[in-house]
This record gives structure tokens, C-alpha cells and sequence, in this order.
């Protein structure tokens, strides 16, 4: 089985993965309607509805495996919640720095390399 390079599987895997957490966590522990996250985080309510069912956005066992990605996301979800950040311009770079200092994911020894 080949291996992808680092940044393929961030953006084919992890960055959807931690969208889709947000999106539930934003909906689910903050009460926010489907509707307004979209207008939030700049994508649209179809991409909401996918992410809270799981049919988008679905890494399991990721943030299990980081628990500290999750404690981040949860973060920023508090933060995006009361105004305090603007989700459009959210960074995922934080994300990509614990999974950096840690093991990685599956399929690449190494994560990734880029600065934030």
C-alpha cells in the first residue's frame, strides 16, 4: 500500500474531519442553528447538514487517538460561538501542530512540515 504524502491526507482527511467535529460541536453543545454555522464558517447549509450526519467530514478514531485536537476544536467552537473569532478565518494549522508533535495518523510516518 502506497504512502500519501503528509499534506494530501490533512486536506483529503483531517481538515474535514476537524470541520465536521466543529460543525457538531457548534450544533450540538451550542445550540446553533444550521443556517447560521454556515453563514459562521462560510460554507453552506447542505455542507452543515453532511457534516452533522457523518456522510462528510468522517475520520474515525481521530480524535480519540488525539484527544488534544479535540480539547482545541472544542476551543474553538466556544470561541466562534461568542463572537470572540470569526470562523471564516479559522486557522488549522493548530490541529496539524499536535498531529505534528505527536505519531501522525495512519498511512504517513511523519506529519506535517509546514509552519503556521
Amino acid at each position: 500500500m502506497p504512502i500519501k504524502p503528509p499534506c494530501e491526507i490533512i486536506v483529503q482527511a483531517i481538515i474535514p474531519a476537524i470541520r465536521s467535529e466543529l460543525v457538531r460541536i457548534l450544533f450540538n453543545v451550542h445550540g446553533i442553528k444550521q443556517t447560521e454555522i454556515a453563514e459562521k464558517l462560510g460554507i453552506t447549509q447542505p455542507a452543515v447538514s453532511q457534516y452533522i450526519t457523518g456522510s462528510r467530514g468522517n475520520y474515525p478514531g481521530l480524535f480519540e487517538e488525539h484527544p488534544d485536537i479535540r480539547e482545541y476544536i472544542e476551543e474553538m467552537a466556544k470561541d466562534i460561538a461568542s463572537g470572540k473569532i470569526d470562523g471564516k478565518n479559522i486557522s488549522m494549522c493548530g490541529p496539524c501542530q499536535f498531529l505534528k508533535k505527536g505519531q501522525g495518523v495512519e498511512g504517513s510516518p511523519q506529519f506535517c512540515d509546514g509552519t503556521e
